[in-house]
């Protein structure tokens, strides 16, 4: 299935950005498809609520969180279709922080296809008060 090489730095963001794909368990017990390799306590896995065999796997390595590769033979439109929205997500989300520290006021709107959109504003700022003595 997915082939992304995608570096998730951010577990928080990364957990956000998870939010409402699925149920996410963290330190998951070993999936029966897994490798015992893969299976280590530094793990998040979002789980298909409606098939708790499709699961998306991701693994902490050198402070980094990838996606573990899953068997295109076992992989189900839902793991191809929540993958990419994860890394899709998860950039949203990156651009969101960037604007923020770059001193804006942010919103996502979620488009009816599910799309993200992130709004920048302007941060209001009080004028300076004036002294007329």
């Amino acid at each position: 299935m997915s082939n992304t090489l995608t570096d998730y730095t951010n577990k928080e963001m990364l957990v956000k950005v998870m939010a409402g794909l699925g149920t996410i368990v963290e330190h998951p017990p070993r999936h029966p498809e897994e490798t015992q390799s893969s299976s280590d306590k530094d793990g998040l896995v979002l789980i298909n609520p409606s098939d708790s065999d499709e699961r998306i796997v991701f693994k902490r390595k050198r402070g980094i969180w990838r996606q573990e590769q899953i068997d295109s033979n076992i992989a189900g439109t839902w793991t191809t279709s929540v993958s990419k929205a994860i890394e899709r997500r998860y950039w949203i989300f990156e651009e969101q922080q960037k604007i923020q520290e770059a001193g804006w006021e942010t919103g996502i709107a979620e488009l009816e296809d599910g799309t993200l959109e992130v709004h920048a504003f302007p941060k209001w700022t009080r004028p300076k008060r004036r002294n007329f003595h």
